[in-house]
């Protein structure tokens, strides 16, 4: 039966790479400790020494998300202010109204002869 797959937080990751870094102990040592493949730890201390175990996201990413950050504000304060503007006109539309919509209440009269 095959193993299911494991997802390692980036914490995690940087915790064990830096053990494999400062000496604390070998590649297979802690691949046993931590029941991971070799070839995985070495994958970890690749993508730590690119720098793709940080916390923060790449900066071409960090451009993106702020860009789109400042477009959701705006589209945020443009709902805003329609949110606002069918409130007062909802309020005028009661306040003004006095009854006199379309909605015909009462008795219908009967169709005189010859009227369309």
């Amino acid at each position: 039966m095959p193993r299911s797959r494991r997802y390692f937080s980036l914490s995690f990751k940087r915790q064990v790479v830096l053990e494999l870094l400062t000496g604390e102990a070998t590649l297979a040592a802690l691949a046993r400790r931590y029941e991971v493949s070799s070839h995985l730890l070495i994958q970890w201390r690749q993508a730590y020494q690119a720098g793709h175990l940080d916390d923060q996201p790449p900066p071409r990413d960090l451009h993106a998300l702020e860009a789109r950050n400042r477009e959701l504000e705006r589209l945020v304060g443009r709902q805003a202010l329609e949110i606002e503007f069918l409130k007062k006109a909802a309020s005028f539309q009661r306040q003004h109204s006095n009854g006199s919509g379309l909605i015909a209440t009462g008795a219908i009269s009967p169709r005189k002869r010859g009227a369309r």
